[in-house]
């Protein structure tokens, strides 16, 4: 049953036929105004724009294929083709229950749109961070609460950990941004939670990723643990010696600790690599 409704589902969405045209114009644009405020211009917004086509311009489906990639993504499907197949957007039917591989558990969890709209509200905090601190802090948390009710069914979701950790620090960092050399204090209770979530999405499966492990390493070095931080810079740059970012903040925080010989070295690997640049999610913020 699983299979047959999500690619009735999927066929809904991404086919090219007029019932799904409607389907973009009277359902997902209502839910999009209601649960993603500002998410629509108001030309998106108005009853005579028709949204799919709008943003799927001509026979061009890069659009739907990155949308597709993303929603897959996070509701852990995976179907049996490749990108190439993308070109299929422009059928009716581009999908069959007996492409559909395998569905993750957090399908039936059904997170997604409460782990999304942390995501949009998060990216609205950054958005308006310089100009409008007190209002990005509300849109932090905002994401946090949203976040919060995405771990409730799937606690141990790795991206949805990070993106906890992530607007945390951004939050801490804002606040404490009008301080000179500022250090974030082990006292407060924010760091603490911070902590807790950066710890948790290293653990996550896959354990022990170079991304998380270099977000976690910044976090120590900002709370001036600096021995933990280096220990988990080179912990990041083992399971990802080609990760770009990584190599040029150790090589930052070589330097700071005046090892600039050392540094040199790790500026240089860093600025012949972008693999590691490629690699990471697409929720770095």
């Amino acid at each position: 049953p699983y299979r047959r409704l999500y690619s009735e589902y999927f066929n809904l969405v991404f086919g090219n036929t007029q019932k799904s045209e409607e389907y973009w114009n009277q359902w997902l644009k209502k839910d999009l105004i209601v649960n993603f405020e500002l998410s629509l211009t108001d030309e998106e917004m108005a009853p005579s724009y028709n949204l799919k086509r709008g943003n799927s311009k001509k026979d061009d489906d890069d659009f739907l294929f990155f949308l597709f990639d993303r929603v897959t993504g996070m509701m852990g499907i995976q179907w049996g083709f490749g990108p190439s197949r993308t070109s299929n957007f422009l059928s009716e039917r581009p999908f069959d229950e007996t492409d559909l591989e395998s569905i993750g558990e957090r399908v039936k969890h059904m997170n997604m749109i409460a782990h999304a709209q942390g995501y949009f509200y998060h990216l609205k905090g950054l958005g308006i961070r310089v100009e409008d601190p007190i209002g990005a802090q509300k849109f932090y948390q905002i994401a946090i609460e949203k976040f919060e009710e995405a771990l409730n069914s799937d606690p141990n979701n790795k991206e949805i950990l990070l993106s906890m950790a992530l607007t945390n620090i951004l939050m801490i960092e804002d606040i404490y941004a009008n301080v000179p050399n500022a250090r974030f204090p082990l006292s407060d209770s924010r760091v603490l939670k911070a902590e807790e979530y950066c710890l948790r999405a290293i653990s996550a499966e896959p354990m022990y990723d170079s991304f998380s492990l270099f977000r976690y390493a910044q976090f120590l070095e900002k709370c001036d643990k600096l021995q933990g931080a280096e220990d988990y810079y080179l912990m990041a740059l083992e399971a990802d010696p080609s990760n770009a970012g990584c190599l040029f903040v150790y090589g930052q925080f070589l330097s700071d600790m005046m090892e600039h010989e050392q540094a040199e070295k790790f500026f240089k690997r860093a600025s012949k690599s972008t693999e590691g640049q490629s690699q990471w999610p697409q929720w770095y913020h």
